[in-house]
């Protein structure tokens, strides 16, 4: 008798005819969490491009310098670099910048690859990139007019923006 009342039971339980009171209910809690964090970018100069102490000969060659710096993206962030024409940009050409000491002016270029031969930054466009979280290096490779006979004595100088965007 006792086994065909637990069968009975089994089987109202299953058709789900046994009131809520004779059920036992336990709960649990799930927690859910996300963490956003923004993209950050960061720019590393490694020096100033200085193409140092100059006779006025008309005689010397170009004068060249050199320097890198670093863009640090994070993984996987599209980003654009772009340096801008300087403080004394040519009107005519955005590869084009000018030193300046008072009212007087020197022209030079600024290279990202191979030098003084190789494809110079220009301020009308962006190069891309991807991050990866650690330091992508890029050369600024400079080419600066020779002094001529009519160069005036002075410190020449000029400053560059550069821009990270992502």
């Amino acid at each position: 008798m006792k086994s065909s009342k637990l069968k009975l039971a089994a089987i109202l339980v299953a058709l789900g005819m046994v009131p809520a009171s004779a059920m036992a209910v336990t709960t649990a809690t799930l927690n859910v969490n996300a963490v956003f964090t923004s993209a950050t970018a960061s720019i590393s100069v490694a020096g100033p491009l200085d193409f140092g102490t100059r006779l006025i000969d008309g005689v010397g060659g170009d004068m060249l310098a050199y320097t890198t710096f670093d863009v640090t993206v994070t993984n996987g962030v599209n980003y654009t670099v772009t340096l801008d024409g300087g403080l004394n940009p040519s009107s005519t050409d955005t590869t084009v910048k000018n030193m300046t000491s008072a009212a007087n002016s020197l022209w030079y270029i600024l290279y990202r690859t191979g030098g003084p031969l190789g494809v110079p930054w220009d301020s009308a466009v962006p190069i891309p990139g991807t991050g990866t979280g650690s330091p992508q290096t890029f050369n600024a490779d400079a080419l600066g007019y020779r002094a001529t006979l009519s160069t005036q004595a002075g410190t020449y100088s000029d400053t560059v923006t550069i821009t990270v965007t992502y």
